[in-house]
């Protein structure tokens, strides 16, 4: 009868790899990058509505070097088993829009017709969606806390594996940088 201690041997081999290869792969998406689906309009036209993948840099989490411009992954602060991507337009002590104007072609749209400025308060962030017309944001939810962020959108991935890296289009900056 043929021995089971090199059976045992290989089948713990194996089992002591795969538990490796899965921690790797656990601290790489929670610590370094992830890449996530996108879906909804909010963001058009920077990300499309649901043909793009999003590269997401962990080392942001939690709002660590989180300027305004950057593109942030957060968990949905009304829906926390979801997530959301949005534009950061103010950080802690910035004054912002409480609501976006209609129309900069309108007279209801001065800061005269009823839009107030507030203070971002500190240890948060007003995110807006790009496409302001279509996205739930700050505008509906309020200044969002930077723990609630889990991390910087730095890439977009198109179709066919096309990689465009995003920029801070209020800063003129390539992200990472």
């Amino acid at each position: 009868m043929p021995s089971s201690k090199p059976l045992l041997t290989h089948l713990r081999t194996n089992a002591l790899t795969a538990l490796k290869a899965l921690c790797f792969i656990h601290f790489f998406r929670e610590y370094a990058f992830d890449i996530r689906s996108t879906y909804g309009p909010s963001m058009l036209p920077t990300i499309s509505v649901q043909s793009d993948r999003i590269l997401i840099a962990k080392p942001f989490r939690r709002g660590r070097g989180i300027t305004t411009g950057d593109i942030v992954s957060i968990r949905h602060p009304l829906l926390p088993s979801e997530g959301a991507v949005k534009r950061v337009v103010g950080m802690g002590g910035d004054f912002v829009l409480r609501d976006t104007p209609a129309s900069l072609d309108t007279p209801h749209s001065s800061l005269d017709s009823g839009t107030m400025m507030i203070q971002v308060p500190e240890g948060h962030c007003w995110l807006i969606g790009d496409n302001v017309e279509a996205s739930r944001d700050s505008r509906f939810y309020g200044p969002v806390p930077l723990a609630m962020v889990k991390g910087k959108v730095v890439a977009r991935i198109k179709p066919w594996g096309r990689v465009e890296w995003v920029e801070n289009s209020l800063t003129g900056r390539v992200d990472g940088g």
